[in-house]
């Protein structure tokens, strides 16, 4: 319940009803942890990260997933996550592994563990519904102590590595190249053109304040 949520979160009651809604860093994650304490349900975050309707995503995910490959598609996602706030996803790769992991610049704390869910939830939900369902985990890294091992496993599809030095989730890098059967050249032009323009409207933008802000 909505009320609930604000409440735990320290969020006045009429936050939602904003024509525009813009919080920081720490009010964002206070915000998850609430949805998470409230929700009673240790999975929300996984089944919100995993939203399998395609009319339910935003316009950087919906170009994520008319990528060429899933490489292509982990770059879209970083480059346009910059609209919505101050959040960077990495990809890097070693040892033949691929590790995907989201970075807030201006957090002063450690990321709520509902939060963490849903992004890499969803990291994996377009990389499976641009393959088919071929893309594989190789394991999921987290800094949490051990819990709820069984659902994660099986949401993820792989093993979990509990108190780790980092959230991430792990692919082997050959199937960074892996290439979308959603691919569609013509939308991809559409949404692309779009998300540049309101990319570089943003960085053109002289309001240091909004920048460091996240658009709800």
């Amino acid at each position: 319940a909505l009320p609930a949520v604000l409440q735990r979160a320290g969020l006045p009651p009429g936050f939602f009803q904003q024509e525009k809604i813009c919080v920081t860093t720490a009010e964002l994650f206070a915000l998850w942890r609430a949805v998470g304490e409230t929700s009673g349900d240790p999975g929300i975050g996984l089944k919100l990260g995993g939203e399998p309707r395609l009319e339910r995503y935003d316009a950087t995910a919906i170009a994520a997933v008319c990528s060429r490959s899933f490489r292509d598609a982990l770059q879209r996602l970083a480059r346009y996550k910059q609209l919505t706030c101050p959040e960077e996803i990495r990809v890097h790769t070693e040892g033949g592994e691929a590790f995907v992991e989201f970075f807030y610049l201006q957090a002063e704390e450690v990321q709520p563990d509902v939060l963490v869910d849903l992004c890499l939830s969803w990291i994996l939900s377009v990389g499976r519904r641009g393959t088919d369902d071929q893309i594989r985990t190789l394991r999921l890294e987290l800094t949490r102590p051990v819990q709820h091992r069984e659902l994660l496993e099986s949401h993820f599809g792989c093993r979990v590595r509990f108190k780790a030095g980092r959230n991430a989730l792990v692919f082997r890098s050959s199937d960074l190249d892996r290439p979308f059967t959603t691919y569609n050249e013509e939308l991809l032009k559409v949404l692309g053109a779009q998300l540049e323009n309101e990319l570089q409207a943003r960085n053109a933008s002289s309001d240091v304040g909004e920048q460091v802000r996240h658009a709800l």
